[in-house]
């Protein structure tokens, strides 16, 4: 799993903004964890896993069209920040 301070988170945004596909794969691997967890709390009880990950992957999905729309401004602390939760906004909707 990779593990990444909200600084560094940033970068990874930026680069994946512009387009970089493997700063899309890593900011996935950075956001997979937030995002499976939150999925949970929206599966399916009967089928969890399952649901799970269908609930990632139609989130991450979404974050990845529509990532154009992210507003990048501010701190590197303070954009990951807001960046992780538009992800939880994403996750939320897909639910």
């Amino acid at each position: 799993m990779l593990v990444l301070s909200r600084e560094s988170l940033y970068p990874l945004v930026l680069e994946a903004k512009s387009g970089s596909r493997q700063a899309m794969d890593e900011l996935l691997l950075a956001v997979r964890p937030l995002l499976e967890r939150l999925a949970s709390q929206y599966a399916d009880p009967s089928c969890a896993a399952q649901s799970t990950s269908d609930l990632v992957q139609e989130a991450w999905l979404r974050t990845w069209l529509k990532l154009d729309q992210f507003s990048s401004e501010g701190s590197d602390a303070a954009a990951s920040s807001r960046f992780l939760a538009w992800v939880e906004k994403v996750v939320r909707s897909v639910g």
